[in-house]
């Protein structure tokens, strides 16, 4: 604002005012985007709330359904609490290598036949296969050439423990009937336009981080996403399936990083993560029994003795075990005698033995 004033010589005062106005600069519309993830089961429960069942699978009864993930390894790494399971390896074992795996119950009836490959789930019986009944025994053939390389036997009978998580050569033990480790979930990436201009998505990527693994998984999944331009206010969504596995205690990270472009001005950038912290809680006993006699041999070990007492001459003690009862029980090889009076031996009684010298 400019203000101007004269005097003049003989009239009164003049002025003037002029007022200048600088209009600011065109402002470019904001770009902003926001994802968000979001985690459920097939149930809506939330991934970060899903419990870990009880990883005893049976208790005294018998189970009808068992699922496996096919490690390839070898029988060094069993790891299990049953007793009377086995494992051989053939040629070194399954070595990580494509297999075929035939799967029969005690009454010899094939309830699994198929090819699988490392990191594959498989359940037995099949569809169409028999009953599990009390123990199922596992051939691993190669699969290019039928040469077997390993066999297994696993109880199922009840009378022995099933654990999920349990190993037995080359197959671990993931489900049993009802219970199950690997959760079937899906994530949601939510896209947003929450700024004032319209934008493209040009990027969506998707990095998965777990506190057990070194290696990152990293993916783009642009690809996912139908509609890429978003008006203001306007939503997009991207769904990805997985598997979660509750019984393994471990900290699994998704992260989402999302980038938009505006018609004009500056790309926007936006992160989110969301964390699943699986926890289960194991009970697991194992009992053993073991018998030793004074000097510590096993007592399946300790040999009975010679049954004669004397070849000659007569023995400085003799031990003996009072079972009462009347004369007529006697069993020996000698000409004994024995004599009952009035009642029979009493459950206590007084033994007095006497030398017949």
């Amino acid at each position: 604002t400019l203000i101007g004033e004269a005097d003049p010589p003989e009239e009164d005062q003049c002025s003037d005012e002029f007022i200048y106005v600088i209009d600011p600069p065109p402002v470019n519309p904001d770009c902003k985007v926001r994802v968000d993830i979001t985690c459920e089961n097939e149930e809506g429960i939330d991934c970060d709330e899903i419990e870990t069942p009880d990883l005893q699978c049976n208790d005294g009864d018998e189970v009808d359904v068992l699922s496996f993930t096919f490690t390839g390894l070898g029988c060094e790494v069993t790891s299990n609490t049953q007793d009377s399971d086995e494992c051989k390896d053939f040629e070194g074992g399954p070595q990580s290598e494509d297999s075929r795996i035939i799967c029969l119950n005690d009454k010899l009836q094939r309830i699994y036949d198929s090819s699988v490959v490392p990191g594959e789930v498989f359940t037995v019986p099949t569809k169409n296969g028999g009953d599990l009944t009390d123990e199922i025994t596992c051939d691993v053939l190669n699969a290019a050439d039928n040469s077997k390389r390993q066999t297994l036997k696993i109880i199922t009978s009840g009378d022995e423990s099933l654990y999920l998580k349990d190993e037995y050569g080359s197959l671990k033990l993931e489900s049993c009937d009802d219970k199950s480790c690997l959760i079937p979930i899906e994530y949601t990436f939510l896209l947003q336009n929450v700024g004032s201009n319209v934008m493209d998505i040009t990027e969506l990527s998707r990095l998965r981080e777990k506190s057990t693994e070194t290696i990152l998984i990293y993916y783009d999944i642009l690809f996912l996403v139908e509609d890429k331009n978003l008006e203001i206010g306007e939503t997009s969504a991207v769904k990805e399936g997985s598997n979660l596995d509750v019984c393994v205690k471990e900290e699994i990270v998704t992260m989402a990083q999302a980038k938009a472009d505006p018609p004009n001005g500056k790309p926007c950038l936006d992160v989110d993560e969301y964390v699943i912290i699986p926890d289960p809680k194991e009970c697991r006993v194992d009992v053993e029994i073991t018998c030793e006699d004074e000097e510590g041999r096993d007592c399946n070990e300790i040999p009975s003795p010679n049954f004669m007492c004397s070849d000659n001459g007569n023995p400085e003690e003799l031990t003996f075990t009072y079972i009462g009862g009347e004369c007529k029980q006697s069993f020996n090889s000698q000409e004994d005698e024995c004599e009952d009076f009035e009642n029979e031996s009493s459950i206590t009684s007084r033994v007095v033995c006497k030398d017949s010298d």
